[in-house]
Formats: structure tokens, sequence, C-alpha cells
């Protein structure tokens, strides 16, 4: 940034051609960081829809059992009612 800096204070053509690099280079990094953001949003939904779907097979299989065992009068193991 410093450089880049330098470079809009002076009016010499190397000065800016340092510049037109250096904002290629803060764009480059701009849309990399924007990419990996998204990336990142898209990663954590699918993981929380998984972890969500994972825990709503596991109650329904709660449920059913407790159902089951239910229906055959029986108590839960590990109650005491």
């Amino acid at each position: 940034m410093i450089r880049h800096h330098e470079a809009l204070a002076s009016t010499s053509e190397a000065h800016e051609e340092v510049s037109a690099r250096c904002e290629t280079v803060l764009n480059t990094t701009m849309a990399e960081m924007e990419t990996y953001h998204s990336q990142k949003l898209e990663d954590f939904e699918t993981l929380t829809k998984e972890h969500l779907d994972g825990e709503i097979q596991l109650y329904e299989q709660v449920r059913c059992v407790v159902y089951r065992i239910s229906l055959d009068g029986r108590r839960l193991p590990g109650r005491l009612v």
C-alpha cells in the first residue's frame, strides 16, 4: 500500500506502472477474499443442514423405539418409573 500511495503522489511513468500493478494485486486479492467468503458461507450452510438432518433422524429413531417399547408395555431401560 505504501508503494501505491507513493506512486499516486508521483507523475512519472514508472510510478504509474507501479500504481497499476498495485491496483491489479489489490483487485485480485479482494476477488479472492470474496470467493473465500462465499465458499465459507456455502460450506457452513451445508454443514448446518447435514447436522440438523442427522439430529432429526436420531430424534425420529428414538421416538420410534420409545413408542414401540410402550406398545409392549415394557419399561424403558434405566427408568425408575
